[in-house]
């Protein structure tokens, strides 16, 4: 049998004769198409180990030394006559000098969806925090589910503007894994959405110049988006001891995830982390020696290492005991502590104090500014972008324990407005508790 470090057998290509060519065991065997009427010179047969048969066509483009391979299709699928007919078109594009793989390839790119662009977008290597990384798969699940498969040359500053409309009024229809109660009005998130969409398309147009877009639509949009109101809401001295009371309160259930998410509650509003920086946080990251805690994904890139404040290490203590990969288990994904609403709203409702558990890094990053602390450690201690400043970029460098003091600073002034004494910390035990998400 001749393999394909032989001379290709040369056969005339019938129906018959190509589904008679026996499939080799290892490799690939190519037949040329020779010796009939309508044979073509350069049409190939390859024919696989795994039972494939293509038609490939195999030419020179003027002035080029090596040929062109240009797949025609597959043999039942793609008959004779068919191949034979598509080969001879090709081979008008190459005598004109034109490749039919980089038409094809052109035409796949001019092709390119929302989706998949959103998809090279991601993975571009731009650094990005988990939570950014968070907030965009969640845009793209929320509000953009019905436009992955659109082609983003096909995307324009009408149906744009509609989303953003459909948004900010909660009218957008809720895709698969949420209801229509998810889909409240969000000018934030109709905001938030456009800026995706803009960064997604612009990543677009410079990464595949085959699109031929000479302008981003988001960019003709008759009306700017949604002015947004900055959010102010947060714990109020006032109202400190009534949450502090219900937290404790939920801490005595005989329900772990209550103890979990009253803990949980309790160390966002001491640390000031976010949400998902403290449901994340691993035992790997705690150092309880030392008592400062590692934050991997940060604004710079860099590792950042807080402290922790005394009256946490009680409570850290007690979790330690329990063992697992993270301080706040619980039922979301990789067995982190997703949102506890229901725990929130029962604190709600026994302390009559509004909040959400954003509210929490808002009251400590408010008390911390009402303490007079130097800037740049306020930054630090919220893990906020230090931006263009190049002082702060490149002089400014705070070790864990320059933040220790404005740190036990900011949580001795919550337990005094809460009324709560460092000495009555106590450990609560939690070896015989039994319960779970609810």
């Amino acid at each position: 049998m001749a393999t394909q470090t032989e001379k290709s057998p040369r056969l005339n290509f019938t129906n018959a004769q190509l589904a008679k060519l026996p499939i080799p065991e290892t490799g690939r065997v190519v037949y040329r198409d020779h010796g009939g009427q309508q044979s073509i010179t350069g049409l190939q047969c390859w024919v696989s180990s795994s039972g494939h048969k293509s038609f490939v066509l195999r030419k020179k483009l003027p002035g080029q030394k090596s040929p062109v391979s240009v797949t025609i299709g597959t043999f039942p699928e793609l008959a004779v006559d068919a191949a034979r007919s598509l080969a001879r078109d090709k081979i008008a594009m190459l005598q004109g000098g034109v490749n039919p793989n980089e038409v094809k390839r052109k035409q796949a790119i001019q092709g390119t969806t929302f989706g998949q662009a959103f998809k090279d977008y991601m993975q571009s290597g731009k650094q990005r925090s988990q939570n950014t990384i968070g907030n965009y798969q969640t845009i793209r699940r929320k509000y953009l589910y019905d436009w992955l498969d659109t082609p983003v040359k096909s995307i324009t500053t009408d149906a744009i503007s509609k989303r953003h409309t459909a948004i900010s009024k909660g009218s957008l229809p809720p895709g698969d894994g949420y209801k229509a109660s998810d889909m409240k009005p969000s000018v934030a998130a109709a905001n938030k959405t456009v800026r995706i969409i803009r960064a997604v398309i612009n990543f677009a147009m410079d990464q595949y110049p085959e699109l031929e877009m000479t302008d981003n639509p988001v960019r003709k949009m008759p009306v700017k988006v949604n002015t947004e109101k900055s959010r102010r809401t947060r714990l109020w001295e006032a109202d400190l001891p009534a949450w502090f009371e219900a937290v404790e309160a939920l801490r005595q259930s005989n329900n772990l995830f209550d103890v979990t998410a009253a803990d949980y509650l309790t160390f966002v509003l001491m640390t000031g982390l976010r949400r998902r920086e403290a449901s994340g946080l691993t035992w790997d990251r705690v150092n309880m020696r030392n008592r400062h805690l590692t934050l991997l994904d940060t604004k710079s890139g860099e590792p950042l290492l807080l402290p922790i404040p005394d009256y946490l290490m009680d409570i850290l203590k007690r979790r330690q005991k329990l063992g697992g990969e993270y301080v706040f288990p619980g039922g979301g994904k990789n067995n982190t502590l997703d949102d506890p609403r229901r725990q929130i709203a029962w604190i709600r409702s026994q302390s009559g104090v509004s909040f959400t558990i954003h509210d929490l890094r808002r009251t400590f990053g408010s008390i911390a500014a009402s303490q007079d602390i130097n800037f740049a450690v306020l930054k630090t201690l919220l893990n906020h972008s230090k931006g263009r400043d190049v002082t702060e970029n490149h002089y400014v460098s705070l070790d864990v324990e320059r933040l220790r003091r404005p740190m036990q600073a900011i949580s001795a002034y919550i337990l005094r407005a809460a009324g709560i004494s460092q000495n009555n910390v106590t450990a609560l035990p939690v070896a015989d508790r039994a319960g779970g998400e609810s």
